[in-house]
């Protein structure tokens, strides 16, 4: 969400509405299914944005968990004089289960982001593409997807 509170789909949706009359008719059809194009998996990473989040809250909640019980342990007696409980056992199969489905939205994000570029280098090539889109496509969209985008590209 931008200062205004305007969001990014905001500002892309009401970006086609204007610009996309100063075309011809041929060309203003192309310029917006072109850039629907982009709004459209610009959708996709949010919804993948979305999913992430929730599945990391999950985990983390789960790891503070069993970091307690481990501390608590750490605290009483050592690890390996005891069994792991059933409740230990199933929040570590969880672990497991949602690092997998984070990995899997983090590939799904990173596929999604390679094709929205593509979409977006194409609108760049459509002649008389106003520089405002480019500081959109550039400089906002990348914005908006930091967390997913460090941790697809940068692999933290």
């Amino acid at each position: 969400m931008s200062k205004s509170g305007i969001t990014l789909k905001q500002l892309l949706s009401n970006f086609v509405t204007i610009e996309r009359f100063r075309f011809e008719l041929h060309d203003n059809n192309r310029f917006a299914f072109t850039l629907g194009k982009v709004q459209r998996n610009h959708e996709f990473l949010l919804i993948i944005q979305e999913r992430y989040d929730v599945l990391g809250k999950e985990m983390s909640e789960l790891e503070r968990k069993k970091h307690a019980i481990f501390q608590r342990d750490i605290q009483g007696q050592e690890r390996g004089s005891r069994q792991s409980t059933p409740e230990e056992n199933a929040m570590s199969k969880r672990l497991i289960e949602l690092n997998l489905k984070i990995h899997l939205e983090i590939e799904t994000f990173y596929s999604n982001a390679k094709i929205l570029l593509d979409h977006i280098a194409h609108v760049q090539k459509t002649e008389g593409a106003p520089s405002r889109l480019r500081s959109i496509l550039a400089v906002r969209l990348p914005q908006a997807h930091a967390k997913l985008y460090v941790s697809t590209v940068l692999g933290y």
